[in-house]
């Protein structure tokens, strides 16, 4: 089953980009290149879902189900 989730890319005055994702919002992560971000962002996801395993809480509906897109 896929879902997908749309990530948000804001790029740093400092340099590098971090990355947020509104359907989830505990995903929050940091690259320096526009290559590390997908990596990085898949690495953050696993980070939540077993953070939202540990504590027993479920997933948001969206990513519990297939989505209907027209």
């Amino acid at each position: 089953m896929k879902h997908r989730l749309t990530l948000i890319l804001e790029k740093q005055p400092e340099g590098g980009f971090t990355i947020t994702c509104e359907q989830l919002p505990e995903l929050i992560t940091e690259c320096d290149t526009l290559d590390d971000a997908i990596v990085n962002a898949i690495d953050a996801f696993c980070s939540v879902a077993e953070l939202y395993e540990q504590e027993n809480r479920v997933l948001p509906t969206l990513l519990q189900f297939p989505l209907l897109t027209q």
